[in-house]
């Protein structure tokens, strides 16, 4: 998105008759109807049995979703057995100290002190060379002194923001690097753009209060390429020289320079039979990926590609998420020997038309977008350095005076900056905070995260369907000693009625049995609320898990002939004592209506494939080819998990998949819950 703002702006004249109308239809919605209910609320069992849930987008009619959550196990996930939700990762800011005229003291107060957010990401190393210089005694190279002069005479600004709260990261625009788009210093070789760019590490960057510094060699480069007059493998060179140079400089530092790329833009690898994914980023982790420290990708749900169009959707959240990161680690488990963890430097929601009128509703689809993939990042911690909405602050530099860039917390009203909707997301999530505890569903349109920070469980909920969704929840509690328990209840929904975003925050006598989430609802419980004298921490946990995750060797398999259009593959099965396991299976074809006609078989044996609840969200299909891609899950049953568990120590799951003509797996990707 940071790349493709310039869209004609006489476009916005001729889709203001028709965008509130469109918009609406995408949600779902209609302009004039009586209010909805409460975006969630406890239901009696009779009045779940008197609701109607309507249609569907994936199925006739969605059934009550099971959540259970035992607050007795904890979960640690990967070789560190990483156990605690850093919101530094999670709770991000697409912004910089370095804006600081847009971040008034009261904004900074608010984002920093009270929601605990962090910043965030910023082109840098770009703007630092524009306004440096060759050096004349070495051409093509940057001019050293100069640029130490510079950046001692502007040195980075943290504005109001806490310096350990700034987690920045370092990015550069891709224009920055030739000479047909650049302006300022222009590096003349690889090897002098890795010199200047460690040059900026060494003499510019602000001190840092972090483990390590997250470097981004070039923002969205890949859509950038016909205009930069470069191609793809030069871009890989490119990539590996800065790496080279990056580590090799600061080497046993305090502080760890990371870095990665390729940073993509559009990520529709599944583009004729994945053959764009073999140019581009599969290309990259294969031959780059042994020098980076992590992939880094952009992932959004698009509205409006024709503009007009309520139909032309094209959704990332839920399956085809999961395919995209299943894709990048088991592609980097191939190459380096492991899986590369992910930047997701921006994601959520987005439009090909950036100049409209601000309305809530376009705010609700940027929301919802955010929070689907949230769900999904959090799920997966060992494997996310850093995700970062791209939401941001005030963009001043929008050219457009009357309607606001898409993406902002304030916009301009009279001359006076007032929230938009988007200031609800950072209020939903403020304090969630704790160590992972086991939870499940069984439904994957029922994203769910469960953490307790020793006096608190949070139990994060968010509803995929487009419709409401009935959910029986199951809790088993740590013990708790004295005093009256209370929760609260905290919900961000769309309000038909209002045309507006809801942000609301009940209290709680006792844990629901039952919730009815809206369409697209994120709910958060916190329970119990030990404020006051007389109360005391919960229980540690009783036992905790580890959770392990195992690659087939491989990715992009393509069905070959034969009486079926068959894939054969198998995944590596940990040496430890399983107690639940989870498969995941990256499925593509060009007809989206083979869905129902593949078979899966695990061990020989048929696993049921369930589209409506094992794919999540809305099927992604390539705008262009037609060409469908998401992960299907498969919870693994109890006895085929103990037959595994007491194979010799060396044990692989085989797995095969028919399609009724041709066919790719992407990626087979097993998650095992061991003690």
């Amino acid at each position: 998105l940071t790349t493709a703002i310039n869209l004609a702006m006489l476009m916005a004249m001729a889709m203001r008759a028709v965008l509130l109308a469109t918009l609406c239809a995408l949600a779902g919605f209609r302009l004039v109807s009586a209010a909805l209910p409460a975006f969630v609320r406890v239901a009696t069992d009779e009045q779940n049995q008197a609701l109607n849930h309507g249609r569907h987008v994936l199925s006739p009619l969605a059934a009550a979703v099971t959540v259970r959550v035992d607050a007795t196990t904890a979960l640690a996930f990967g070789p560190a057995k990483e156990t605690i939700i850093d919101r530094k990762k999670f709770f991000n800011v697409h912004s910089s100290p370095a804006t600081s005229p847009e971040w008034r003291v009261n904004d900074t107060v608010l984002f920093d002190q009270h929601f605990h957010a962090h910043l965030g990401r910023s082109f840098i190393v770009s703007a630092t060379w524009t306004e440096n210089r060759e050096d004349p005694n070495r051409p093509g190279h940057i001019d050293i002194e100069y640029l130490k002069q510079r950046c001692k005479a502007h040195p980075p600004v943290l504005g109001n923001w806490t310096a350990a709260d700034v987690d920045q990261i370092v990015s550069t625009k891709p224009e920055a690097y030739y000479p047909a788009t650049g302006s300022g210093f222009i590096p003349g070789s690889h090897a002098a753009a890795a010199e200047a760019y460690s040059a900026y590490l060494k003499y510019c960057a602000r001190d840092t209060h972090q483990p390590h510094v997250i470097c981004e060699v070039a923002n969205e480069i890949g859509v950038a390429i016909s205009r930069l007059g470069t191609n793809y493998s030069e871009v890989i060179a490119l990539h590996v020289a800065i790496a080279d140079k990056v580590h090799a400089d600061f080497a046993g530092a305090a502080s760890k320079r990371l870095v990665g790329g390729p940073t993509s833009a559009f990520p529709e690898w599944e583009s004729s039979n994945f053959s764009f994914w073999q140019e581009r980023a599969g290309a990259f982790i294969e031959h780059a990926g042994p020098h980076m420290d992590f992939i880094s990708t952009h992932i959004y749900d698009t509205y409006l590609d024709s503009g007009t169009d309520p139909l032309d959707l094209s959704m990332r959240s839920g399956s085809n998420c999961e395919a995209i990161l299943d894709l990048n680690e088991a592609a980097s488990a191939v190459s380096t020997g492991h899986a590369l963890p992910h930047v997701i430097s921006e994601y959520g929601s987005g439009f090909k038309a950036k100049v409209m009128p601000y309305l809530p509703l376009r705010d609700w689809f940027i929301l919802r977008g955010v929070n689907s993939k949230l769900m999904q990042f959090m799920s997966r911690p060992d494997r996310m350095l850093k995700t970062i909405p791209f939401i941001v602050d005030k963009s001043t530099w929008w050219p457009n005076a009357t309607d606001p860039y898409p993406w902002v917390l304030w916009r301009l009203v009279d001359g006076v900056y007032v929230e938009t909707e988007l200031v609800k997301h950072y209020r939903l999530w403020t304090d969630f905070e704790g160590q992972y505890v086991r939870s499940s569903a069984d439904d994957a349109n029922m994203q769910h995260v469960a953490v307790h920070n020793g006096t608190h469980m949070f139990v994060a909920l968010h509803n995929l369907r487009f419709e409401q969704q009935t959910v029986a929840l199951q809790v088993q509690q740590r013990e708790s000693r004295g005093g009256a328990q209370k929760g609260v209840l905290k919900s961000l929904s769309w309000n038909e009625y209002t045309q507006s975003v809801d942000f609301n925050v009940s209290s709680l006598s006792s844990l629901p049995s039952t919730l009815v989430l809206q369409p697209s609802a994120t709910v958060l419980i916190i329970w119990p609320d030990h404020a006051g004298a007389g109360r005391t921490a919960l229980a540690a946990p009783q036992r905790t898990l580890r959770v392990t995750t195992t690659y087939a060797p491989g990715t992009v398999f393509h069905t070959t002939g034969g009486p079926a259009a068959r894939i054969t593959t198998a995944v590596p099965v940990p040496a430890v004592k399983a107690v639940g396991m989870t498969l995941r299976i990256g499925l593509s074809a060009l007809n989206s209506t083979q869905l129902s006609d593949i078979k899966v078989l695990v061990e020989g044996k048929p696993a049921v494939l369930d589209p409506a609840t094992q794919m999540a969200g809305l099927l992604h299909v390539n705008p262009k080819t037609g060409e469908f891609w998401g992960a299907a899950s498969f919870v693994l049953p109890d006895a085929l998990v103990a037959e595994l568990a007491a194979r010799a120590l060396v044990a692989t799951l085989a797995v095969q998949v028919e399609f009724p003509s041709h066919g790719i797996v992407s990626a087979v990707v097993l998650e095992t819950m061991h003690a």
